[in-house]
């Protein structure tokens, strides 16, 4: 009779155990899934990083400027450096969208339709990238067209001209 209370309480702590086991796995799982996720949301915060930074760089902020200035004297270099900065641009947008569907993102980080109210203008305020988007957009997501067209219908292609040179009056002043 005694090897049975010892063989009931053995089962029983090799029970608890395994409970235990169960209970650190689904611990160990849950905090890969928010390193995950952060990593993710870092990846996503420092490409919008990488593509402010890239303002700073000389040789596109000469190209941008012609692009806002005089579109039409951007040399075929230059158009592919304005518009390789459209598509990261756009890129981020789908990829808030994949993020937001993946559960990912979620509540304070902004939604795909407010990432775009907030930042289209800041990249399709010129005659430039408004011509851009109409010869690439058939070429995008079409969930992603019907929330930038209106956006960028709205926006005037001298926006970004006006801004400077109302900081430049400003200035003056």
């Amino acid at each position: 009779m005694d090897t049975e209370k010892v063989n009931k309480w053995l089962t029983l702590g090799a029970n608890l155990g395994v409970l235990a086991g169960i209970m650190l796995v689904a611990f160990e799982i849950n905090q890969a899934n928010l390193t995950t996720r952060a990593e993710m949301i870092s990846g996503f915060q420092d490409r919008w990083i990488a593509m402010d930074m890239s303002w700073q760089d000389a040789e596109f902020a000469a190209a941008w400027s012609k692009a806002i200035e005089n579109p039409e004297e951007l040399s075929l270099s230059e158009m592919i450096q304005v518009s390789g900065h459209i598509w990261a641009f756009l890129d981020q947008v789908n990829s808030s969208r994949r993020l937001w569907a993946l559960g990912v993102m979620a509540e304070p980080m902004a939604p795909t339709d407010l990432i775009i109210a907030n930042n289209a203008a800041i990249f399709f305020g010129n005659e430039f990238a408004q011509s851009w988007w109409t010869e690439n957009k058939s070429r995008m997501n079409p969930e992603i067209v019907m929330l930038m067209d209106p956006v960028i219908q709205d926006i005037s292609p001298t926006r970004d001209l006006e801004y400077y040179e109302r900081i430049k009056a400003r200035t003056r002043d």
